[in-house]
Formats: C-alpha cells, sequence, structure tokens
C-alpha cells in the first residue's frame, strides 16, 4: 500500500514538475542555427566523441556519434531525456543550461567530463542547437586537456572519481573495464591525439 501511494506521488510530482516546466521552456526557446556536421572538422567530432567514449560504452550508445546517438533519433531524444530527468532533475533547456553553467569552471576531470556528456546528450534531447553543443564542447575539452594529459589518464581519472563521488566501486570498475574494451577494438574512438588542438572550424 505504502508502495503503491510512493509510486503515485512521484508520478504527480513529475507531472506537475513537467507542466511548470512547459511553462518556463518559453523563455529558452531552441535559437535557429543553420551549422551543419559539412561544416564541423571531422577530427573535432571524434575527439568529442572520444572524450565520452567510456560513459556512452558502458549505457551500450553508439560511441562514434555525438551524444550516443545518430543526428535526429528519435529513440535517442526519448531516451536521453527520461535519463537527464532521473538521473540529473533537467527536464528543459533551460534546467540543462543553468546545469552546465554550474559546472564549466570546475578544474576537476570528473566534472569537465561530464559537462562534455551532457553537451552531447543537450543535442540529442533538443535542448541544444549543433552549434552550442559543440561550443559547449570546445571549452569543456581545452579545459579537460589543462587537467589530464592522455587518453588513458581522462580514463583513469573519470573511473576514479565516478567510484568516489557516485560511491559506487563497481561502477568505476565498469569504466575501467570499458576504456580497455574500446582502446582494443578494431574501431577504437581513440583515432585522435588527446592534446589536438580544439577550435571552431565555422
Amino acid at each position: 500500500m505504502r508502495i503503491g501511494k510512493l509510486l503515485l506521488y512521484t508520478f504527480i510530482r513529475r507531472i506537475l514538475v513537467l507542466v511548470e516546466r512547459k511553462k518556463l521552456a518559453k523563455e529558452y526557446s531552441l535559437p535557429e542555427d543553420d551549422l551543419s556536421w559539412e561544416q564541423v572538422d571531422p577530427d573535432l567530432k571524434k575527439w568529442i566523441c572520444a572524450a565520452c567514449a567510456v560513459n556512452r560504452q558502458v549505457f551500450h550508445m553508439d560511441v562514434h556519434e555525438l551524444g550516443g546517438f545518430v543526428p535526429g533519433s528519435r529513440l535517442g531524444k526519448f531516451v536521453i531525456r527520461d535519463m537527464m530527468m532521473l538521473a540529473w532533475d533537467i527536464y528543459s533547456r533551460r534546467d540543462l543550461i543553468e546545469t552546465i553553467q554550474d559546472m564549466i569552471d570546475d578544474k576537476l576531470a570528473w566534472q569537465l567530463l561530464r559537462v562534455l556528456q551532457l553537451a552531447g546528450s543537450g543535442y540529442v534531447a533538443g535542448y541544444l542547437t549543433l552549434r552550442e553543443s559543440l561550443n559547449v564542447s570546445i571549452v569543456a575539452g581545452q579545459r579537460l586537456q589543462k587537467v589530464t594529459r592522455s587518453w588513458e589518464g581522462l580514463a583513469n581519472a573519470y573511473a576514479r572519481d565516478y567510484a568516489n563521488y557516485m560511491d559506487c566501486e563497481s561502477g568505476g570498475e565498469d569504466r575501467r573495464k570499458a576504456f580497455q574494451k574500446l582502446r582494443n577494438a578494431k574501431d577504437t574512438p581513440y583515432t585522435v591525439p588527446f592534446d589536438m588542438a580544439l577550435v571552431k572550424s565555422w
């Protein structure tokens, strides 16, 4: 009986939050963006995807696509929005932007990598334009290059900090194994140098 009431309360709360966030969403409507992938340096996309590859691998997403899904994927949009609600309490473009702004100045590899992950996920979810997602990714990526020096160093820092901050050693181990699997894969995402220049090509 108590479980039933708790589930009902949770469901009603989510509905009310969604209604309220929908009212606020107009303040943060998605701007027009004419940037296409043809204008973006392919190596920049590869670098961003490589940085987020361990996370995408753990969640069985496409490690070679920004945000883990092909552009325009309706399934991806649904999955990512649901994950953002459950894991981040992000219900709108406004929530996502505020979350990124709160984290972007951090100097921990763990937090900067999560900004990169959110930027890609935000694009898939339809909360960020491609231009916005890449702009955030470049800034976070440049800062990430200052706090660690290699793909292996990034993976180790991510696994360690995940285990510490999430109090989940098994989660950290899953990420270490994911990196080893990706590094040895025939289609490894780590084909671009970690220290490559991250710049706009548009």
